[in-house]
């Protein structure tokens, strides 16, 4: 197992805070790429140098350093595969199938011209929460940089935070939850805390579609239209084109 899965691991099951507090700092990393030293990590997870030093004792480790050094290499590995299998899954995608599928795309989309224009209302006039799965995470990250921009409060998180660091006893907020495979049982049991005091838009995946049946959201799209799970660069296309749609009449 490579140390993120031990740190998501540690995160989504464990009840011991400190870990969970060291684990998602360090999880930051794969995507900023931060080196801490000990007293930094200690400062930014909120814990001893002494917890940070047992932290990594635990999982094996001789000590903090020995950690770090297999920190930096996995995240090093982590980013190489990642941009490797984005490469290929764009190449294996034809132009033909790209100009069938944008045109299927839009033509779908143009289906919830009315759903889409009450998202923008939403977004005037109450606090967005945005929730994401981490394969949908460099679009939705795009998406909650135009909403801050044009200078609405959105909040957002790493998907490893505990609740995704929102406010379960949240009030007549939107949340717009963006859902693959990945985390789809933590997002589900999120959606169920929070749906019925709020105004939530789900859009998913195939695979997870049938997962949220109940409680019923206020809107679903199925991201997969097509009726099987679309490969990288489709959902890039779809989510791009989707939020340009939600995007382009919010003042």
């Amino acid at each position: 197992m490579t140390l993120r899965n031990k740190l998501l691991a540690i995160v989504q099951t464990s009840s011991n805070q400190v870990k969970v507090s060291i684990s998602n700092v360090l999880l930051r990393s794969y995507d900023d790429g931060g080196k801490y030293t000990i007293s930094e990590l200690s400062i930014m997870s909120y814990t001893s140098k002494s917890s940070i030093t047992k932290f990594a004792i635990n999982l094996g480790y001789k000590g903090y350093k020995e950690l770090q050094f297999v920190l930096e290499n996995d995240i090093a590995n982590f980013n190489q595969n990642f941009e490797f299998n984005n490469e290929k899954n764009m190449f294996d995608e034809t132009w033909d199938s790209i100009k069938e599928f944008t045109i299927n795309m839009v033509s779908y989309i143009e289906i919830f011209k009315d759903d889409l224009i009450k998202i923008n209302e939403h977004i005037k006039n109450k606090k967005i929460n945005l929730i994401w799965s981490y394969s949908l995470e460099q679009s939705i990250k795009i998406f909650a940089g135009i909403l801050k921009q044009k200078g609405y409060y959105t909040n957002y998180s790493p998907i490893n935070n505990t609740n995704f660091s929102i406010n379960i006893d949240a009030r007549d907020e939107l949340f717009l939850i963006f859902v693959s495979g990945t985390d789809n049982e933590r997002i589900f049991n999120l959606f169920k805390k929070i749906n019925d005091k709020n105004i939530t838009y789900l859009f998913l995946t195939h695979s997870v579609s049938n997962s949220f049946l109940k409680p019923k959201p206020n809107f679903k799209m199925n991201i997969d239209f097509e009726n099987e799970s679309l490969g990288y660069t489709k959902r890039q296309l779809f989510l791009s084109y989707l939020i340009t749609q939600i995007s382009k009449n919010i003042k």
